[in-house]
């Protein structure tokens, strides 16, 4: 998919410096065929792009893989000994190692990294507690105390680690939540669950799903009241799973088949005949395609299952390092958004975001209008440091708003002095045909316009869809 909106050249000039192209690359770790090996692959034609050896002994495994959100660096999660490991740092720029980070290591899983959304921390279980990286120096900077941790997950603003503990007696095991701003123990949540298999967080940050491999059902956690929710009857035990890019499903690997399950009701929608173990997937930025490495430790080769998430069927294996373990795509490159003031405009009509009759009023509605080239529909974009952006009214300095930093579908977008509220940030997200979804990063719904009739409308913040009017392209004004 492109992140990079065609404009005509002459436009070029008021854009921001162009980050470089990500890569259509995955990255996999394996023995090979007995000695550390990331294999990367090129998903958008499924071929193997080359191998990179990473530092290990003879017995050593790489488990782990993390990609920075900017694609420039991969971290490798690698056991050495029964109580220490490195995490190896390859830049994708040159597929080499360029830097290795001892850590103590009581024990990793397939999916034992996270990272957070500005890049600068990676977040690593290692059984006995969680490490934190530093991007900018490759180093330890603090270790935060959180026994049997072996899976975690950040939540998309940055602000939450969720991080399921093992080894609990009595069905007890519990998900330890962390704030990074303090790198502190905040709440335990009981699951109800034991055996533990990986956690996922929905791209709107409201819900953690687990997995578990000695229950049938998963439970779902609300991140509002840090609480299990509801669970889902997946009918299997459960090995790994990954939630699509649009938040809209889960896909759940279970010891007999791979089930899709939907967000919105919390049930399984489909399922696909995948009889092997598969104990972690990823996903890629378009979120058509699904990597899953097959466990099958007496197989002289093995191989990473394809799934097609556009049509929900099996594709051709590819074949890797023995014992595969774990994939990471590179992500998709950010917005490359004008310097200059733009316009929204939103597809279904083709007429402006617009500030309702020029007003300078805190709170005046955000509405569509036909673009007429007034200040009131000309907007700044400012990065706000955690992957999200602001958007600033030209004409008033006022910046797009959620009234009452509401969370709910139809609540209406408004300009309002800015005060650092989540109902002030947005993310922007490619879509399918090369517009971009404007998600709240207070709610996780899109910027929609209320008609797609060619008339000025009110606009609200709704559950993302496939709708032309939740399509925005940003162009410079010039």
């Amino acid at each position: 998919m492109k992140t990079i909106l065609p404009f005509l050249p002459i436009c070029a000039l008021l854009y921001s410096a162009p980050a470089m192209a990500a890569p259509p690359y995955a990255y996999i770790s394996s023995i090979y065929p007995s000695s550390g090996t990331i294999t990367v692959v090129d998903w958008t034609t499924n071929k193997v792009v080359t191998t990179i050896p990473v530092p290990t002994a003879f017995t050593d495994t790489p488990t782990c893989v993390a990609i920075t959100p900017d694609g420039s660096l991969v971290y490798v999660a690698i056991q050495t000994e029964i109580a220490s490991g490195d995490v190896s740092v390859i830049a994708t720029s040159s597929n080499t190692v360029v830097a290795t980070i001892p850590v103590a290591l009581g024990g990793v899983s397939e999916s034992c990294m996270a990272i957070s959304p500005d890049g600068a921390f990676v977040y690593l279980a290692t059984y006995d507690n969680i490490t934190v990286i530093s991007t900018a120096t490759n180093t330890i900077v603090s270790v935060i105390p959180v026994n049997d941790a072996l899976y975690i997950a950040i939540t998309p603003d940055g602000r939450f680690l969720y991080i399921p503990q093992e080894d609990r007696p009595q069905s007890s095991s519990v998900v330890a939540v962390v704030a990074t701003a303090t790198n502190t123990l905040v709440a335990t949540i009981p699951t109800g669950v034991e055996d533990v298999s990986g956690v996922t967080i929905t791209p709107n940050g409201k819900f953690v799903y687990i997995t578990t491999i000695s229950r049938f059902w998963m439970p779902v956690i609300s991140t509002a009241t840090n609480t299990v929710v509801t669970t889902v009857d997946i009918g299997d035990i459960q090995w790994s799973l990954v939630a699509t890019p649009d938040g809209a499903g889960i896909y759940v690997a279970t010891s007999d088949f791979l089930a899709l399950v939907s967000t919105a009701t919390d049930t399984v929608s489909v399922t696909l005949p995948l009889r092997e173990t598969i104990r972690s997937m990823a996903i890629s930025p378009d979120g058509t395609l699904i990597y899953a490495p097959v466990d099958d430790f007496l197989s002289a080769f093995n191989v990473v299952a394809t799934i097609n998430a556009a049509t929900n069927t099996v594709g051709t294996a590819i074949s890797v390092g023995k014992t595969a373990d774990a994939v990471a795509f590179v992500p998709a490159a950010p917005p490359l958004l004008p310097v200059s003031p733009m316009q929204l405009i939103v597809k279904s009509t083709q007429m402006c975001l617009d500030i309702q009759s020029y007003s300078y009023q805190p709170g005046a509605p955000a509405i569509q209008y036909w673009c007429e080239g007034g200040l009131n529909q000309r907007w700044l974009a400012a990065a706000a440091g955690d992957g999200s952006f602001t958007l600033t009214a030209q004409h008033s300095g006022e910046v797009l708003d959620v009234t009452g930093e509401s969370t709910a579908p139809g609540a209406q977008p408004i300009q309002y002095p800015y005060w650092g509220g989540r109902n002030q940030r947005w993310y922007f997200e490619t879509t399918i045909d090369d517009f971009y979804h404007v998600v709240s990063q207070n709610s996780g719904l899109c910027l929609d316009v209320v008609t797609t009739a060619q008339t000025p409308a009110l606009s609200q913040q709704n559950i993302c869809s496939a709708s032309d009017s939740q399509k925005w392209q940003f162009v410079p004004w010039h």
